[in-house]
């Protein structure tokens, strides 16, 4: 691969290649499937490498956990980081498939 800038993921300058996430699909698709949400959320922001959305998926984690579900207020903090999770996602070759495993 070629890493010009073209190339480069402009948050963490990590190459944008399809290889990065595939690994992902299938544990997303599988985390989805049993009702882990804000967890395959969390495993993607991981994947990327991206801290913020990392940390803030794991403190709606930690609450949800706490409650024992996910609340309507922390229903709302998550669609607006799933905003920023879609953005970032759609940098790279293969987002939309890994966003449609969610």
């Amino acid at each position: 691969m070629n890493y010009n800038k073209a190339e480069l993921c402009k948050d963490c300058k990590m190459p944008v290649s399809k290889e990065m996430l595939r690994i992902r699909i299938p544990e997303v698709a599988h985390l989805t499937d049993i009702n882990y949400h804000t967890e395959a959320r969390l495993l993607i922001a991981t994947a990327m490498r991206d801290t913020a959305l990392m940390n803030a998926y794991g403190r709606i984690k930690r609450e949800q956990d706490r409650v024992g579900h996910l609340p309507h207020a922390l229903s709302n903090q998550r669609s607006q980081l799933d905003r920023k999770l879609y953005r970032k996602l759609m940098q790279y070759d293969n987002g939309r498939e890994v966003w449609s495993g969610l």
